[in-house]
């Protein structure tokens, strides 16, 4: 999505006085800036580099020019606003967002953002699992969580993704929350995380199992989709963008 679009939404959903446009302009220098969201009561987070070594990654692949430095912020903070991709990742159940939270997390959303949940515990049925779609039934009463199909746009917007990558495969799928033509909510099981997360040096912190590096280049692919996706949403769906992608990525 368009950064100009992007403030429209926010301007016409909260008012001028809430998401001064000047504001939100200023708070970046980059085409893209990562949001991490922070749980109430929580100040840490399972893989503190992986938003940065997918956003290297990012600008090593594509012409997007990111911020490698995340955005912390929490629900009922104004800067929440100013971004819109939400990235929150999780091994155990955190507190249950508070009716103010889950207006604000709605709103967000409804505004044009998206909001990507990746469990880090590499569990099936985990704690942050269980959690996670019960704060999704309460966002969206009359939207289930559902596996997003083979055709989804996500899996086509950057690469033909058919491989779900993770450090570990719990699930071979993404599933997500969908109101018309646009999945507002993205939720993978795989600890995507977890295959980003790199040292200072650019080496791996986990192995991905149980297929090794090329379970690591889908786990990239897919989050490099996934941004282009927010930014994007389902424009690639217009046959007249085949051409151009092919041919270019020919001279690739």
């Amino acid at each position: 999505m368009q950064r100009r679009t992007w403030l429209k939404l926010l301007s016409a959903a909260a008012g001028a006085s809430v998401f001064a446009p000047g504001r939100i302009l200023a708070a970046g220098r980059h085409d893209f800036v990562p949001a991490q969201l922070i749980p109430r009561g929580q100040d840490q987070v399972p893989y503190p580099s992986a938003l940065r070594s997918l956003m290297i990654e990012l600008m090593k692949r594509t012409s997007i020019d990111a911020d490698a430095d995340r955005a912390d912020v929490k629900l009922d903070s104004t800067e929440l606003y100013r971004y819109p991709f939400l990235y929150l990742a999780g091994r155990q159940e955190y507190q249950d967002f508070t009716p103010e939270e889950t207006a604000r997390l709605r709103l967000l959303l409804d505004a044009g953002g998206t909001f990507l949940a990746d469990d880090a515990s590499g569990i099936a049925g985990s704690g942050f699992d269980t959690w996670f779609r019960r704060q999704m039934e309460i966002i969206y009463p009359k939207q289930k969580m559902d596996r997003l199909p083979e055709d989804h746009t996500l899996f086509r917007s950057f690469y033909f993704i058919d491989r779900i990558g993770g450090r570990v495969i719990i699930k071979d799928a993404v599933e997500g929350v969908t109101i018309g033509d646009r999945s507002p909510v993205i939720y993978c099981s795989n600890d995507l995380g977890g295959a980003w997360a790199t040292d200072l040096f650019g080496q791996p912190l986990a192995e991905c199992y149980p297929g090794g590096k090329s379970q690591r280049e889908s786990a990239w692919r897919l989050g490099i989709n996934i941004i282009m996706y927010t930014l994007c949403l389902n424009y690639k769906k217009d046959r007249v963008h085949v051409e151009a992608i092919l041919q270019r990525r020919k001279l690739k």
